[in-house]
């Protein structure tokens, strides 16, 4: 019977067995729970001869009992399974719970343990605090990311994969997923994080469809951020949408990404028709984290040739020469760089009338100002 059956396997030495035999114990000693001895048994042979099927009903069984006990042999063992696509509920909730391995294993365990409808929650955190750690790009990490977001346990972790595409969206150009940005958003809330309010300005500075209250938001952070000495070319994409600093008006950029460790310095000068002035050196500052800046008051069909050379110790990179330009269309503004701007289109079309219109109009501007601001007299 069952009791005397088990009683005998408990007397076998496995060891002993010749191989065709030891298999076909194995399966009766899996089928009557003597877990123990098919352990040392694997343990010593290898699982590799052993069928898959009998595997799995012999894993699946020890779970059923064990599973609250991490042990390296079954992970490992669970993990063979796996590979071989060859898996129930059990194993892949052991796997979520105790499996330590390659960004992209734990990827495909949490989505066949999702499938499974399996709690995967403590997996999440792991391949997240994963991916940052070893900064590796995991082509679903956002639906991760999304399915923790849900239930949030860590809000340290959801700043840090936030930053992490942050900073990899606005520096390094990469392409993230669109549903990051909302959450970006939604996160300000919160706490202040320049990199992702940053990005979140980046995504949207094309954006025709904002809100009052977007426009609010934008408006305050971008003068708060120059304020700070935090300028991007791309802020004045918002020009027609949000008022902007007086600072950043008028103003054309040139930007240049590095590492944040050199010294990067722009070489430039305007060319005309008649003549080349030598070149001008100015250090670029950095701006935000190895994204340098320097900016130039150009007027109507003024040209800049420049070009960018980054030294870290000894070596110096050379950029090759480019050409920089305003490229933005007069408009009826009254700052003096627009009268200027209308005044040199007035006069390339020869139309004088407009000319001595807009001459008259800046000099009156001028007196103005001049009087309505007079110096204080401290003495």
């Amino acid at each position: 019977d069952d009791e005397k059956l088990e009683y005998y396997l408990s007397l076998i030495d496995i060891h002993k067995a010749r191989p065709e035999k030891r298999i076909k114990l194995l399966e009766y000693m899996v089928k009557r729970g003597i877990y123990s001895k098919v352990r040392d048994a694997i343990q010593t042979f290898g699982y590799e001869d052993i069928s898959i099927n009998l595997l799995v009903k012999y894993c699946s069984g020890w779970l059923d009992n064990n599973g609250d006990n991490k042990q390296e042999f079954m992970v490992d063992l669970c993990n063979y399974l796996f590979s071989k696509h060859k898996y129930d509920d059990a194993i892949l909730k052991y796997l979520v719970r105790y499996y330590h391995g390659s960004t992209k294993k734990m990827f495909e365990i949490w989505k066949a343990a999702r499938k499974f409808e399996v709690n995967t929650r403590k997996m999440e955190k792991r391949l997240l605090v994963q991916m940052l750690f070893t900064e590796g790009y995991v082509q679903g990490s956002f639906l991760i990311f999304n399915e923790y977001y849900k239930n949030i346990t860590s809000r340290l972790i959801v700043r840090a994969f936030l930053s992490f595409y942050a900073y990899k969206y606005v520096i390094h150009g990469w392409v993230i997923n669109q549903e990051l940005f909302p959450i970006m958003r939604r996160e300000l809330n919160y706490e202040k994080n320049d990199l992702c309010l940053i990005a979140w300005l980046k995504f949207n500075s094309n954006n025709k469809d904002l809100s009052e209250s977007d426009r609010s938001f934008i408006e305050y952070q971008i003068h708060r951020l120059v304020k700070k000495g935090i300028i991007l070319p791309f802020f004045t994409d918002y020009r027609e949408k949000v008022k902007l600093p007086d600072l950043i008006m008028d103003k054309c950029f040139v930007e240049y990404k590095t590492d944040p460790r050199k010294q990067v310095f722009v070489h430039y000068r305007l060319l005309s028709n008649t003549s080349s002035e030598e070149f001008i050196t100015e250090k670029m500052p950095n701006v935000l984290m190895g994204v340098h800046l320097k900016e130039f008051v150009l007027f109507y069909n003024e040209i800049l040739q420049y070009y960018i050379t980054e030294e870290y110790g000894d070596d110096v990179l050379v950029t090759e020469s480019f050409q920089l330009h305003h490229d933005t269309s007069p408009t009826d503004g009254e700052s003096r760089h627009n009268q200027i701007n209308l005044m040199l289109m007035s006069k390339e079309m020869n139309d004088d009338t407009t000319l001595l219109d807009l001459m008259e109009q800046y000099v009156r501007t001028d007196y103005f100002i001049e009087q309505c601001f007079q110096p204080i007299d401290l003495s």
